[in-house]
C-alpha cells in the first residue's frame, strides 16, 4: 500500500505522519530524505527481507524536492 501525505498545512501533514508511525509501531520503520535520494538507494530496501521477518514501513520525506534525474 502507498500512502501519500501532501498539502500546504504542514502541521496537519506532520500530525498525519506521526499517526501513521504510531499505528505501525510493530513494523520496522525506515526514514529517508528525498532530497538526495536515488533509485539505487531505495531498491535494496525492497530486496532485503527484515532480519526478524517484520514488515517494513518506508517513509520518504520531501520526495519531490530532490534533483531531477532520469531514474
Amino acid at each position: 500500500m502507498i500512502t501519500l501525505i501532501h498539502g500546504e498545512d504542514t502541521v496537519a501533514s506532520r500530525r498525519a505522519l506521526f499517526e501513521l508511525k504510531d499505528k505501525n509501531k510493530e513494523k520496522e520503520i525506515v526514514s529517508l530524505s528525498g532530497k538526495n535520494l536515488t533509485l539505487s538507494d531505495v531498491l535494496p530496501l525492497f530486496d532485503s527481507p527484515s532480519l526478524f521477518g517484520v514488515q517494513k514501513l518506508l517513509i520518504i520525506e520531501r520526495f519531490f524536492v530532490g534533483v531531477l534525474s532520469k531514474e
